[in-house]
């Protein structure tokens, strides 16, 4: 199986309804949009001549454009190696020659592409650049017989981070477990400041499985945060601690009452800021817990 058909079924369940609005750059694609990018993107990179089970580098900010891009590589039966955008320059050479990454796919302004590189000329990835870093690179014994979708950097809490590699049968099986808890559906609405790069694998797969409105809001300053809550009525807040902190600082003038779930993850929370934010806005939290190499079991 592949994890672009969660999409393309959601597409198929939820045609116009929205998928993600990105408050960025003002971008908003329906499910129908998102998909129709999806194997705009899947075609260019096929174009470029990307097989089945190569490990392509994504570096893009936040967005509905990585979205479409991340999916786009799935479709295009590629492994994502995420790059998160705040690496310094030393770490991410050393992520594309652990992993032997054969090609990255960057956004533009990232200062990223190198060498002999092709870009998107439409769509919401317009601008985002391919090129080949080691179009050769072999292929660890098993790799491809793994039906390998990501291979995401740990955080590094126990020793040096390192490439866990996640099947998209593993994905697709975190994402039911996880909603089986969380019961997200078509009509949630969820406030998104975590990073992607992180984040996408089981978190966004879970949304546009469920068919839920992603509300992408680049801008983490906590005013802005509950302001964007506020105006699209969000149903789903999944931070981390800091943002939790954040929001808590504020005076704020009346409940989030909309909110049926938050979710604080990525680091242990504090029962003093749980008990702050609760106080301020009248909305209990739960924290999300896990590990990159077993999902989030708690």
């Amino acid at each position: 199986m592949n994890l672009a058909e969660v999409l393309f079924q959601s597409e198929i369940r939820f045609g116009d309804g929205i998928a993600v609005t990105d408050l960025g750059t003002g971008c908003v694609l329906t499910y129908q949009g998102l998909a129709h990018e999806a194997r705009a993107i899947a075609s260019f990179l096929s174009s470029q001549g990307v097989r089945a089970g190569q490990r392509i580098g994504l570096l893009a900010p936040n967005g509905a454009a990585y979205m479409a891009a991340a999916f786009g590589l799935l479709a295009a039966g590629a492994c994502i190696v995420p790059i998160a955008a705040n690496l310094a320059g030393s770490e991410v050479r050393r992520i594309l020659t652990e992993i032997d990454v054969h090609a990255c796919f960057v956004a533009p302004d990232t200062g990223a592409a190198h060498g002999i590189a092709t870009a998107v000329t439409t769509g919401p990835c317009t601008g985002f650049s391919f090129y080949w870093t080691q179009q050769d690179a072999p292929d660890p014994d098993g790799f491809l017989a793994m039906n390998a979708a990501f291979v995401r950097f740990t955080s590094g809490t126990t020793a040096q981070a390192r490439g866990v590699v996640i099947s998209h049968e593993g994905t697709l099986a975190r994402v039911n477990a996880s909603n089986r808890v969380l019961q997200i559906t078509e009509h949630d609405r969820v406030l998104w400041v975590l990073p992607l790069a992180y984040h996408f694998a089981v978190t966004i797969t879970a949304y546009v499985q469920a068919g839920a409105h992603t509300i992408m809001c680049p801008d983490a300053l906590p005013q802005i945060m509950v302001d964007a809550i506020r105006r699209f009525a969000a149903t789903v807040l999944y931070a981390s601690p800091l943002h939790f902190e954040r929001l808590a600082g504020l005076k704020a003038d009346s409940p989030l009452a909309g909110l049926r779930l938050t979710l604080s993850t990525s680091a242990p929370i504090r029962r003093d800021v749980i008990e702050k934010f609760e106080a301020v806005y009248r909305v209990p939290v739960c924290q999300a817990y896990g590990i990159i190499e077993a999902g989030l079991p708690c």
